[in-house]
């Protein structure tokens, strides 16, 4: 396996008042699988290729206004060659539909943070998030149908000293 990747961000931080975050990631891992298909292949007299490709792709951004509320909305993605061994046949929920690894996803996240501003109680040892996140899945395993049975709705409270 030898993996590629490259990432980046930006981040505007203004007065304070308003600050957007803006980040991504692009990984490629290629596939060597010469000597295990090689035995696979003469074990079983099948044909198991040995070149594979995955991809993966994280995409975000983040708005916060005065250090007290923010909003993210991320875009995530997966996609590589099919391989009838790697991703074994099923539906979305048991296997791998049309033996694909493919995924696609969206995320949007609100966030409270009260204390989050210079002047505030106890700052900087007191630090609480509360937020909610929602994850929209468009493709799982392959496949687009049911694929929104794997959506999740998140409450958190987070909190540090």
């Amino acid at each position: 396996y030898t993996d590629y990747a490259i990432d980046g961000g930006y981040q505007f931080l203004g007065t304070g008042t308003n600050s957007l975050t803006v980040q991504g990631i692009l990984i490629h891992e290629n596939q060597n699988l010469t000597a295990t298909a090689a035995d696979y292949n003469a074990s079983n007299g099948t044909h198991f290729g040995s070149d594979y490709g995955l991809n993966t792709v994280n995409l975000n951004a983040q708005y916060w206004y005065k250090n007290t509320y923010g909003l993210t909305a991320a875009w995530f993605a997966g996609f590589g060659s099919d391989n009838a061994m790697l991703y074994q046949g099923g539906d979305s929920f048991n296997g791998f539909a049309n033996n694909s690894p493919n995924y696609n996803g969206f995320s949007l996240e609100a966030d409270w943070v009260p204390f989050g501003k210079q002047d505030s109680w106890a700052q900087p040892f007191v630090n609480m998030k509360l937020g909610v996140q929602y994850t929209l899945y468009t493709q799982v395993n392959g496949v687009n149908s049911h694929a929104g049975d794997n959506n999740v709705l998140y409450a958190f409270a987070w909190l540090a000293f």
